[in-house]
């Protein structure tokens, strides 16, 4: 992802992000699993963390993924760090809510796929020319790098909300017994 788009995305994302679920704090992760990755954690109760990992294409393209998920403990899952992990898919039944460490990518929770939002003009580079390709590398004015990562998290931020942070919640409600009430 060019810089200008991912330095605003990060911006961005955690200022949506506070306005919208408040209880989630940005953390620093050691050893993360992406590059660049933003991630924010919000224990409701002791003995559950639930967290929103923000995923800027670590390929190069100006494209992002979210996942969401939960650790049987208060703190980021270490198993997770430096490591690839297991992306579990949603199931109907919620079998993955008895598991004590799970991450589901927000486009399965919502299509049941794994979606990538894109930023700016796409280039589908199996049909264009290297020359035509090299555009990407061009810097962007900033105010034309603000406006693509607004009108791209207008649209994630909603499944954000609708799906991911409600996923979420019904999670901690599922897991009632492990906070104690």
């Amino acid at each position: 992802m060019r810089k200008e788009y991912k330095s605003i995305l990060k911006k961005l994302f955690a200022e949506r992000l506070k306005v919208i679920a408040p209880e989630y704090e940005e953390i620093k992760v050691k050893n993360p699993v992406y590059s660049g990755q933003s991630t924010f954690m919000w224990s409701p109760c002791e003995g559950i963390s639930c967290f929103i990992i923000l995923v800027p294409n670590p390929k190069g393209d100006d494209s992002y993924t979210i996942e969401v998920g939960w650790n049987n403990s208060e703190e980021f899952p270490r198993i997770t760090q430096g490591s690839w992990i297991t992306i579990y898919k949603p199931t109907i039944e919620r079998k993955e809510f008895d598991l004590p460490i799970c991450i589901c990518r927000l486009g399965s929770i919502y299509e049941g796929k794994d979606i990538w939002w894109s930023i700016g003009k796409v280039y589908d580079v199996t049909k264009v020319k290297f020359e035509d390709y090299s555009v990407k590398q061009i810097p962007i004015p900033i105010n034309d790098a603000i406006n693509d990562v607004r009108n791209s998290l207008d649209n994630s931020m909603r499944i954000l909300v609708d799906h991911g942070l409600a996923y979420l919640n019904d999670f901690v409600k599922r897991n009632k017994s492990i906070c104690g009430s």
